[in-house]
């Protein structure tokens, strides 16, 4: 089981190095994709992504793209992050940015 500050470090180091793959990968005029939130499980198996789709009507396409592509992006985040064992990822929509917004 890794330290809390381990874990902290290894959530950081994948919103960055995921952050920077999605930029480089999914070069869209027409949308922005951010990373909300890194969230991995204790056993640093799988690290649940949040993502904000801006505009917000296209996030079924994104998140349907995003979710084609895990495996790809897998693969670039091994190579990126040296440990052992890197959690597998899942995209999760972060509709706050939608809610924020229909409450204006």
């Amino acid at each position: 089981m890794p330290s809390q500050r381990r874990h902290e470090r290894i959530q950081t180091f994948i919103e960055r190095f995921l952050g920077e793959i999605i930029h480089e990968e999914l070069t869209r005029q027409d949308v922005l994709i951010s990373i909300t939130e890194v969230k991995t499980t204790s056993d640093l198996q799988w690290a649940d992504i949040s993502v904000s789709i801006f505009p917000y009507e296209k996030h079924e396409e994104i998140m349907e793209l995003l979710k084609r592509k895990a495996g790809f992006f897998q693969s670039l985040l091994n190579k990126r992050l040296k440990i052992r064992h890197t959690p597998k990822i899942r995209f999760i929509l972060d509709s706050r940015l939608e809610a924020g917004v229909a409450e204006e």
